[in-house]
């Protein structure tokens, strides 16, 4: 976040990102590493989880066990008090955790009394930049292994966990809210109580025939060449026609990343699936081009995409559409979560 987002009569809010920021961009080293199964002792801070790195969704279905297992790291945060609290996951973008977006989101929750857990995928894989990236569905397994986790805790109530995601992180929120994602982490007594996706993309569908029928709350950029509105739209009618309750919320002219502090600039390097769309069944892990019906499999895939994607996206914060999304999300969650008013 710049320091015009962080107001000088508000030291306490500047120190608490200033820890968070801290935590997160120090040497993974720098902290113990060994993964905790339980968080009954009442800690928060920088916490290490076990959670796995699957190559996609067919191994994650099929086999999750051979997927190679990774200690993870997140940063709990805590409201004052002592009272049992409801919390919310933060996965994030391709980009990694910012400042200007996770913290600040996590903050903003934090003064609502929520407790937050700032999931980072990519610092423990040694993930830097945009270079050999894991599958999305790394973030999947790390935000399921992170809801089990949180359910332990003392003050956290495991019945009202939420789960919030940034573009790569907002695909992983919508695909939670599918049975079969969900049933991989065996956690029949834990599950998301409500999922946020912010211009997520949408041009890969992922469906199933059974839902959690977690409310779902979906940002969108007007202006998102990067993860266009109109393919999300129809993934919010899909999930609408499962039983799921969805809004959907447009902001005219806003690109990628509305909700940071950056302003609007063309990253000319980037590649978009913007005018790619298919449907990847759950079930049957069959993945399917909307415009052909084919369905797609080995080279077949990489092929499909290649030819659909185009290079160049505009990305950069929107102060409107971010006031607005702040009022969105504040209202779902006070329904969803049942906050005090």
């Amino acid at each position: 976040m710049s320091c015009c987002n962080c107001p000088r009569s508000d030291p306490v809010r500047a120190i608490r990102l200033a820890v968070l920021t801290f935590a997160l961009v120090l040497p993974q080293q720098a902290f113990a590493q060994t993964p905790v199964a339980s968080l009954s002792d009442g800690r928060d801070g920088v916490i290490f989880f076990k959670s796995s790195t699957p190559s996609g969704f067919d191994q994650y279905l099929v086999a999750a066990a051979s997927a190679p297992e990774v200690a993870v790291s997140g940063v709990l945060h805590l409201p004052a008090g002592s009272e049992r609290v409801p919390a919310i996951v933060l996965t994030h973008s391709a980009g990694g955790v910012a400042q200007d977006r996770d913290l600040a989101w996590a903050d903003r929750f934090n003064k609502m009394g929520l407790a937050t857990f700032v999931v980072d995928s990519f610092g423990p894989r040694g993930v830097k930049g945009f270079a050999n990236q894991p599958s999305f569905v790394a973030s999947v397994a790390d935000v399921h292994a992170a809801l089990g986790l949180l359910a332990t805790h003392p003050r956290i109530d495991g019945k009202r966990i939420a789960l919030m995601g940034f573009s790569r992180g907002g695909t992983a929120a919508l695909t939670s809210v599918l049975v079969p994602v969900h049933r991989v982490a065996a956690l029949a007594d834990a599950r998301f109580a409500a999922h946020i996706a912010l211009y997520p993309a949408c041009n890969t569908r992922y469906l199933a025939g059974e839902t959690t029928r977690g409310p779902i709350l979906m940002l969108l950029g007007g202006a998102d060449d990067q993860a266009p509105a109109e393919p999300c739209r129809r993934y919010g009618a899909w999930f609408t026609a499962k039983g799921v309750p969805v809004t959907v919320v447009e902001y005219p002219g806003a690109r990628h990343l509305f909700d940071g502090a950056e302003d609007v600039h063309l990253v000319a390097q980037a590649v978009s699936p913007a005018t790619c769309d298919a449907e990847y069944d759950i079930d049957t892990r069959t993945l399917r081009r909307t415009d052909t019906g084919a369905a797609l499999a080995g080279s077949q895939v990489s092929a499909y995409f290649a030819s659909c994607a185009t290079r160049g996206v505009h990305v950069g914060g929107d102060p409107d559409a971010r006031a607005a999304a702040e009022r969105e999300i504040a209202r779902f969650l006070s329904a969803t979560l049942d906050l005090p008013k």
